[in-house]
């Protein structure tokens, strides 16, 4: 197949997982849609044997799939009311964690019942691992996009959202994915990665450029003050200039008079013989 022709077969394919990924990321930011579909890509993990372009292929496909999958599900139970949808998992998640402390520590005793208690809480927060990370992270990120969009307008505002959005979706799937892999350990692990990673593709957000910029800015005026404490740059002083005396315009600049000099406010400075004569004869 030739360059265009890989072009014009993969470029739609590219865009249609991107429009999905982006319709689904609510889901996965706030439902158990990432989940799910790391669920369906272990399957595929498990069963495939093919060549690494492929197998990446279908890992994806199988994956996404599985998050519509979810999403069709959740709609299904809920109805199309996406912050109802929401609203019912985050509700949920003091019962979640709750049941899984009791079911932790219905048989342990004594000391036993501490020990199996904190297993139980980590275990409740690794089921809602991405629910409660993500909600901390939008607590975080909103001040940013209030500042961004007050000074900057609403351009910058949206951009801002869509920054926070894919970071989200970024670390709601490696956290689905370390859970899978390492339990709550490994969830905590991926939402830190997975934010890490998506934050360097889309960059820092308005409020870190900001606080970037007036850390160089400080950073130069630091210099500029050592060298000028080590002798390597002059210290800057204001020159001041004296505006003569007496001007012939006091609005023009100053001009020299025919009096400024001694020979010419002396009408006898160049008579040889007047510069001879004593002043007592002559008075």
């Amino acid at each position: 197949m030739s360059l265009i022709g890989k072009v014009s077969y993969y470029v739609p394919k590219l865009y249609n997982y991107t429009k999905r990924l982006v319709k689904a990321s609510p889901y996965i930011i706030f439902e158990d849609a990432a989940k799910a579909g790391v669920d369906a890509a272990a399957k595929t993990v498990k069963t495939d044997k093919m060549s690494f372009a492929r197998y990446f292929k279908n890992v994806f496909k199988d994956g996404l799939e599985g998050v519509e999958a979810s999403i069709s599900k959740t709609k299904s139970a809920v109805g199309k009311n996406f912050f109802k949808a929401s609203w019912k998992s985050i509700k949920e998640i003091p019962s979640v964690i709750g049941a899984s402390v009791k079911a932790e520590t219905a048989a342990a005793t004594g000391l036993g019942k501490i020990w199996a208690g904190t297993k139980g809480f980590f275990k409740g927060v690794g089921k809602k691992l991405p629910l409660i990370g993500n909600l901390m992270l939008v607590a975080f990120e909103l001040p940013n996009i209030i500042k961004a969009t007050k000074e900057k307008g609403i351009g910058q505002g949206i951009a801002e959202v869509a920054k926070a959005g894919a970071r989200l979706t970024g670390a709601s799937i490696l956290s689905a994915v370390g859970t899978a892999v390492a339990g709550p350990i490994g969830g905590i692990a991926g939402f830190i990665i997975g934010d890490w990673l998506t934050s360097k593709i889309v960059g820092k957000s308005y409020t870190e450029k900001q606080e970037q910029e007036k850390q160089k800015d400080e950073e130069a005026l630091e210099r500029v003050q050592q060298m000028q404490q080590e002798g390597r740059l002059p210290n800057q002083t204001p020159q001041v200039t004296q505006t003569p005396a007496f001007t012939s315009n006091p609005f023009n600049a100053y001009q020299p008079t025919p009096f400024d000099s001694d020979n010419f406010s002396n009408p006898y400075a160049n008579d040889m013989f007047m510069q001879n004569m004593k002043f007592n004869t002559i008075a």
